[in-house]
């Protein structure tokens, strides 16, 4: 999780969701993974609106959020 900790500083809140995800996948409780992903996508939905269409498409081209965004893509599959 050594990739993590930039995540949060930046975002504040809206990379603990994902943090969490994480962990509960790691202890087997696929539900509560899946619910905290939602929360973290839904987090990121809200950056896209506060920001701007443009703004956002240029955080997202960042290689540790492009990484963050794979961990999050793969935690939504869960459950399907």
């Amino acid at each position: 999780m050594r990739n993590a900790l930039p995540c949060i500083v930046i975002l504040g809140l809206t990379a603990l969701p994902l943090v969490a995800a994480r962990a509960a996948v790691l202890t087997g409780n696929k539900s509560a993974a899946r619910d905290y992903g939602l929360q973290s996508d839904s987090l990121c939905a809200g950056l896209e609106q506060k920001w701007g269409k443009d703004a956002y498409a240029s955080y997202l081209r960042r290689p540790d959020i492009q990484n963050y965004r794979s961990q999050l893509a793969q935690v939504l599959t869960l459950g399907k």
